[in-house]
C-alpha cells in the first residue's frame, strides 16, 4: 500500500511551477520532476527547500495531502520508501542537469562560491575561520 502511495502520480496544475523546458542543451523532464526540483530549489518553500525527500513527497502528492509532516508522522515507512525513490531520480541525467542550470541560476558556481572564499581568507575577524579557508586552499591547489 506505501509504494502505491509514493509512486501515485496526481495531476497538477499548479502554473507557478511550470519553467521553460526550452532551454537549449537541457534534456526534457515531466511536470511532476519539475514540481519537485522547484520544491527543492526555492527558499520560498520552508518545508520542502533543500530536502529532496519532502520535495518528492509534495510534487508527487500535493492534490493529496497539504501537510506532508502529518502524513509522515502518520506513515513512518514512507518517508524511507520515498528517499529510495529520490535516490534513484537523483541518479538520472535529466534530473541532475536540470538541477546543476538551476542551481548556476541561483549563484550556486564555482566562481561565486571562489569570491565568497576569498572573503574569508582576507576577513581578519576571526583567526579560525581564516585559517580554515587557507588550508582549504591549500588542499585545492
Amino acid at each position: 500500500m506505501l509504494y502505491n502511495m509514493v509512486n501515485d502520480i496526481v495531476e497538477t496544475n499548479n502554473t507557478e511551477i511550470a519553467q521553460d523546458q526550452s532551454i537549449p542543451d537541457l534534456p526534457k523532464i515531466n511536470q511532476r520532476q519539475q514540481a519537485r526540483l522547484h520544491y527543492y530549489t526555492n527558499p520560498e518553500n520552508k518545508d520542502t527547500y533543500d530536502n529532496a525527500t519532502k520535495s518528492y513527497l509534495k510534487a508527487y502528492m500535493q492534490d493529496r495531502y497539504t501537510n506532508i509532516d502529518k502524513v509522515l508522522s502518520e506513515n513512518p515507512k514512507l518517508y524511507e520508501q520515498a528517499n529510495r525513490e529520490v535516490y534513484k531520480l537523483k541518479r538520472t541525467e535529466n534530473i541532475q542537469a536540470r538541477l546543476e542550470y538551476i542551481l548556476d541560476l541561483q549563484g550556486y558556481n564555482d566562481y561565486r562560491v571562489d569570491r565568497e572564499h576569498l572573503k574569508l581568507i582576507n576577513q581578519d575577524s576571526d583567526k579560525s575561520t581564516k585559517l580554515n579557508a587557507i588550508k582549504h586552499y591549500d588542499k585545492k591547489k
